[in-house]
């Protein structure tokens, strides 16, 4: 079981053991920070692997030592059958017997993880959404240098897609600043580390048109809607995914990318999923979101 739906900073060291040993654990909490689609892509690029057998010990007795064993998906090859054995392992992961992985949550980070997964053809991935439908919802996300770079080495396509809906703003002066009295508080400057890095800058795009963006790019069938994940259960070295109908499915990988009320960190914490004990409490402060149309000193300079 994977939960990428928590964002401490002892779990994102873990994170960058098993991925990258060398990579600065504050550059990858920057990019995790940004959008839960980062940790997809680390997950799709070099988490999400799998060892050729699941019932293998080092497949059943712990994800963690699974993933410490993984190699990339997408270059793995079952092993060959001997020309003397003629009985075949139905434990071994092939075209024919995919590793089935469970994504809880149709948000943009779990979609972007499918969008990888599909791809690998000993993998079958389905994503369950609680919602009946998609409908238009929330406003612009900041996707940052780092987070474009990932998106394009992930999927051109998806790529060139976000950028014919996108807003550029690391290419401009950024920092907070008094709108009233054109005054700045403080600057900062993202187009100079972009750069020298051959990076995309910085912008923004609508959560709509992102969700939207990798919803067209799955296979008819991978997301499910209408039937959210409530639970778990470890059964043997597979799992077993209670859903809010009463039914269940079963897979080998669940993984939970279902917000900040998940179910699967519930789960796998013993703790409610909202409300005291939870983790997730409320601050005690409202922020409003809005669109002003007003001309600007510098407009946008």
């Amino acid at each position: 079981i994977c939960d990428v739906c928590d964002g401490s900073l002892s779990q994102l060291t873990a994170l960058r053991d098993l991925t990258h040993p060398t990579l600065d654990i504050h550059f990858l909490f920057t990019m995790v920070g940004r959008l839960t689609l980062i940790v997809a892509c680390l997950c799709a690029q070099q988490l999400l692997a799998f060892v050729p057998h699941r019932h293998s010990s080092k497949w059943s007795s712990s994800s963690h030592r699974a993933l410490q064993t993984a190699r990339f998906a997408s270059t793995m090859e079952a092993p060959p059958a001997s020309s003397t054995e003629t009985k075949v392992d139905s434990d071994v992961v092939s075209e024919t017997n995919p590793l089935r992985v469970i994504i809880a949550g149709a948000g943009v980070g779990g979609l972007a993880l499918a969008n990888m997964l599909q791809k690998i053809p000993t993998v079958q991935v389905t994503v369950l959404e609680r919602t009946e439908e998609f409908k238009r919802f929330g406003g612009p996300i900041q996707l940052a240098s780092n987070a474009l770079q990932l998106v394009q080495e992930m999927d051109s396509d998806v790529f060139k897609q976000v950028m014919d809906k996108f807003t550029f703003t690391g290419n401009k002066e950024n920092g907070i600043k008094d709108g009233i009295r054109d005054e700045w508080y403080a600057k900062f400057d993202l187009g100079t580390p972009a750069e020298a890095r051959k990076m995309p800058y910085t912008g923004v795009i609508d959560r709509p048109d992102l969700q939207d963006i990798y919803l067209q790019s799955l296979e008819p069938g991978v997301v499910k809607n209408g039937d959210g994940v409530e639970s778990y259960e470890k059964v043997g070295s597979t799992v077993k995914v209670n859903l809010s109908s009463g039914e269940s499915v079963e897979g080998d990988v669940l993984i939970g990318a279902d917000g900040i009320w998940s179910a699967v960190r519930s789960t796998m914490r013993g703790e409610p999923v909202k409300g005291e004990g939870s983790g997730v409490s409320y601050s005690g402060y409202t922020v409003f979101a809005g669109e002003l149309k007003y001309d600007s000193f510098d407009n946008g300079k």
